[in-house]
């Protein structure tokens, strides 16, 4: 018995040991590159949401240029050529900038001293009012754009304008029934969704209305069941869910928050 108790327990030993190596030879394949971005005759060969093993190589054509996000960094390759994504890369440090762009919630203050109001507004500083070209969060609902829109925590979500310069009053419904006014002071610039009034549900459609001629923005709203952990887990995420407008704005944000040698060059024959 003593001895049965021994081949046992060295098989069980011996089966631990060969599991562990398995995962740790399979822990490299699962290291992977994410088409983010894609241009070109190619594209259809690497579309946007394309997963490329880090050992893989690309090979584009004269007029490609893909953008692929591997460990929180983008890559720029620019055809012709075939290009390695074997480089050896470590996992990038989130900037402060890039963590506050993924941040949800209010922040408390802007760099141009503008206070994130704790109940119902983000107001900028109304001595200078500007028109702005991108939202300074990945999460905010730009009420100028329609489209999908991915939501990581509706109990957050803010409804940001990029033009600030005068007082403003947009009406909010939902497809299902709900409705009410949002309004905006010179100035301001963010406001909250108002969830007393319409509750925001997965897939729901939503209607934004300014005042005079204007055409309404329609929204849908995909909820993700959690906050993705890391920025490549946000890109799926957003690609999965057809977010396009705000895997962009990630991709450029990100893009601008790389060393300026962010292209990469072709392989070695």
């Amino acid at each position: 018995m003593f001895w049965d108790q021994n081949r046992k327990m060295a098989k069980a030993l011996c089966a631990s040991v060969a599991m562990i190596g398995a995962i740790a030879v399979a822990s490299p394949a699962l290291a992977q590159s994410l088409v983010v971005r894609s241009t070109g005759p190619s594209a259809s060969q690497y579309p946007a949401g394309k997963k490329i093993a880090a050992s893989g190589t690309i090979t584009l054509k004269r007029g490609d240029r893909i953008t692929v996000l591997d460990k929180g960094r983008t890559r720029v390759l620019t055809g012709p050529g075939t290009f390695s994504l074997s480089r050896q890369t470590t996992a990038s440090q989130t900037s402060t900038r890039v963590a506050s762009f993924v941040a949800t919630g209010p922040r408390r203050r802007s760099r141009t001293g503008a206070v994130r109001g704790g109940n119902s507004e983000l107001r900028a500083a109304p001595q200078n009012p500007t028109l702005a070209t991108r939202s300074p969060n990945l999460w905010f609902v730009d009420v100028s754009r329609g489209g999908t829109h991915c939501i990581a925590k509706p109990e957050q979500v803010l409804l940001w304008r990029p033009d600030v310069r005068s007082d403003q009053t947009m009406t909010l419904s939902a497809a299902v029934g709900g409705m009410a006014d949002i309004k905006w002071r010179r100035g301001s610039q963010v406001r909250r969704w108002p969830t007393d009034n319409i509750s925001m549900q997965n897939g729901g459609a939503y209607s934004l209305q300014a005042g005079g001629e204007a055409k309404p923005v329609n929204v849908t709203v995909k909820l993700l069941p959690n906050m993705p952990e890391g920025l490549d887990a946000t890109a799926e995420a957003l690609l999965a869910n057809g977010c396009e407008q705000q895997l962009d704005l990630l991709v450029d944000v990100l893009a601008s928050d790389e060393p300026v040698d962010g292209e990469a060059t072709p392989a070695a024959n």
